[in-house]
């Protein structure tokens, strides 16, 4: 039996699952061939014995690998569909499981509390999740001020009952429409803005266009992102040219003042869309 080449990024996706890489190659394997026993792994994978055997007890254990033949012992994948969910599962357990840990290690007072930070700070990567988190959380207010790049999230707040003011900086003429329909049974003020509205309201009026040119060269205006939930937390995208995407966020109520301040300063106040 020859070698099998698994895709590298099969193989990652499995381990970024939780699987070991010997458990992710196996469980690929399987899948791939339907059925093998140990001597087709050794032969189809860069193995040793002594890690498939340990590996084929793990994926046994997990319910992802079945043994269909005592002897010689043949083993067969648990559908990929089935068995990708199984795994997502078992991350959002150990997720809940953690944060109840959390929650009483907090009710214990195992630290002694500090003095909260002004502000935290969130890469790119862990950028939407606190997005998401903030507008899923949010009870009483949104004020919103976003480029389309991340319209998509606040969207995804369309059925929540809150009062919603956002303002979208967009040159699509179509988009306003389809806003005020997604959001004709909220509470919605909705604005769009464009880039030349935005670069004006957002100069003080003083400078040669040379300042402004270099303004222009230096903002990233599909970088912007202001939000602002039940005034008690702010986020706020720096719009500047930049290879890493950065946002800041705070509770502390001096900060979601001047959030809020340079969000009114700069833009008009959204009309009412009834829809």
């Amino acid at each position: 039996m020859a070698k099998l080449r698994l895709p590298g990024r099969l193989v990652t996706s499995l381990t970024d699952l939780g699987l070991l890489d010997s458990e992710a190659k196996i469980y690929a394997a399987l899948a791939l061939l339907d059925y093998a026993d140990v001597g087709d792994l050794v032969k189809t994978l860069d193995i040793s014995k002594p890690r498939i055997y340990t590996s084929l007890g793990t994926l046994e254990a997990r319910g992802l690998i079945v043994q269909t033949s005592p002897r010689p012992a043949i083993y067969q994948a648990v559908a990929p569909k089935i068995a990708l969910e199984m795994m997502v599962k078992h991350y959002e357990d150990v997720k809940n499981e953690a944060m109840d840990q959390f929650r009483i290690a907090d009710k214990l007072e195992l630290a002694e509390k500090q003095q909260p930070p002004l502000y935290h700070i969130f890469g790119e990567k862990s950028l939407k999740f606190k997005i998401q988190d903030m507008l899923e959380n949010a009870r009483k207010s949104v004020h919103c001020l976003t480029s389309e790049k991340y319209l998509k999230h606040v969207e995804r707040m369309v059925k929540k009952d809150v009062k919603l003011n956002l303002v979208v900086k967009s040159e699509d003429p179509g988009l306003r429409d389809r806003l005020a329909r997604m959001f004709r049974k909220g509470n919605a003020q909705i604005q769009m803005i464009d880039d030349r509205q935005f670069m004006k309201r957002g100069s003080s009026g003083s400078g040669d266009n040379r300042q402004r040119v270099s303004r222009a060269e230096l903002v990233d205006m599909d970088a912007l992102f202001i939000l602002i939930t039940d005034d008690a937390e702010a986020l706020f995208i720096l719009p500047v040219k930049s290879e890493s995407v950065n946002a800041i966020s705070s509770t502390n109520p001096a900060i979601i003042y001047l959030i809020g301040q340079a969000l009114e300063r700069n833009l008009a106040p959204a009309r009412s869309r009834d829809g």
